[in-house]
C-alpha cells in the first residue's frame, strides 16, 4: 500500500507595501538607528523623525552624516569629506596632514623633564617635545583655540590653483559648557567629549571645506552639496 502523501502548501507571497507605507517604515527604521547614536539617544522623537524624513528626502545617511549640537542638527565633517573625496582624487583639492594643536598631557610630561636628568639618547626626545609644545601653543594663539581644549586640530585644504584654506576646530574644555536658566552648567557636546581628537579633526576639515563652498560658489564641491545644504538650513529652522 503506497504511503499517504502530504500536501505541500507554498508560502504566501509577502504583502507588497504601498509607497507611502514603505516610506513610513523606512523613516521608523532610521529613527531607531538615530536613537542608537551618541547624539540621538537623548533627542526628542519629533527631532528624530524630522531628521529621518529629511535624510530620506536628500539621500543623506542620518547616522554617519548628521550630528546634533546645541539641540540643532547639522551636516558633519564626514559628510563633507565624503563629498570632497572625488575632487581630491581628480586633483581639484589637496589636503595637508592634519595638525593637532591641543596641549597633550604626555607631551607636557616629556617636555618638562630636565635634560641633565635623562639619558643622553632620550635628550633629543625632550628637545622635540619642547619644540612641539611651543608649536601647538603658538597655533592655538594664532587660531583662537582655547588652551584647555582636550582635542584641537588645524586642517588645511589646497585648491587646484594652490590657494590654502585653513580650518581650525576643537572639542572639550570650558568653552564647550553652557548654562541653563537656573545657572546650572552642563556639557552640550557628547560626541566631542567622547572622541575629542577624532571629532576635532573632522570638524576642522568641515570648517575648511565649508570655507571653500562659501568662497567659491561655482566650484564643483559647491555644486555637489548646494541643494543639500539649503535643505539642511530648512531642517534646522523646523527643529
Amino acid at each position: 500500500t503506497p504511503a499517504p502523501t502530504t500536501a505541500v502548501t507554498a508560502p504566501a507571497p509577502a504583502r507588497q507595501l504601498s509607497p507611502e507605507a514603505a516610506a513610513a517604515k523606512a523613516r521608523r527604521d532610521i529613527v531607531k538607528e538615530i536613537k542608537g547614536t551618541q547624539w540621538g539617544k537623548d533627542c526628542s522623537p519629533e527631532v528624530a523623525h524630522a531628521v529621518a524624513r529629511w535624510s530620506l528626502d536628500n539621500g543623506v545617511d542620518a547616522v554617519r552624516h548628521v550630528e546634533l549640537l546645541g539641540g540643532k542638527p547639522y551636516l558633519n565633517g564626514d559628510f563633507y569629506l565624503e563629498k570632497a573625496a572625488p575632487f581630491v582624487m581628480s586633483g581639484e583639492l589637496r589636503y595637508d596632514e592634519p595638525q593637532f594643536v591641543h596641549a597633550d598631557p604626555g607631551l607636557i610630561l616629556m617636555a618638562n623633564r630636565k635634560l641633565e636628568e635623562v639619558p643622553e639618547w632620550e635628550q633629543p626626545q625632550v628637545i622635540w617635545a619642547r619644540e612641539e609644545l611651543f608649536r601647538r601653543f603658538q597655533a592655538r594663539v594664532e587660531r583662537g583655540v582655547p588652551h584647555d581644549a582636550t582635542g584641537a586640530c588645524v586642517f588645511i585644504v589646497h585648491t587646484k590653483d594652490g590657494t590654502p584654506i585653513v580650518g581650525a576646530n576643537w572639542c572639550g574644555g570650558e568653552s564647550k559648557t553652557k548654562k541653563r536658566s537656573g545657572g546650572e552648567r552642563y556639557r552640550h557636546d557628547p560626541i566631542g567629549d567622547a572622541e575629542p581628537t577624532k571629532t576635532a579633526q573632522t570638524r576642522a576639515a568641515r570648517r575648511a571645506l565649508r570655507q571653500i563652498i562659501e568662497a567659491f560658489p561655482d566650484s564643483p564641491l559647491s555644486r555637489s552639496v548646494g541643494k543639500i545644504e539649503a535643505s539642511a538650513k530648512a531642517l534646522v529652522a523646523e527643529v
